[in-house]
């Protein structure tokens, strides 16, 4: 029904020219080689570290809540 509504646009003469600007500066299929191993951790090694450091700076912020307030009220 969309395409019925919206008909497919016509090229005008200044769309033909880029095309054919592209079409000449890349004559052949691009051959982009696949891309290489990275010694970078997988996913699953970012995640659980991600974790293991929000775990820990939840401990540290709740034990510097507790000094701070236990040093708080009893002076």
């Amino acid at each position: 029904m969309l395409r019925r509504q919206n008909p497919k646009p016509k090229l005008d003469w200044a769309d033909r020219a880029v095309i054919a600007a592209l079409a000449r500066l890349f004559p052949g299929p691009l051959r982009i080689p696949p891309a290489t191993r990275r010694s970078q951790p997988t996913w699953r090694q970012f995640l659980r570290t991600q974790a293991a450091n929000m775990l820990a700076c939840d401990f540290f912020h709740v034990d510097c809540a507790v000094t701070l307030a236990a040093s708080t009220f009893s002076s």
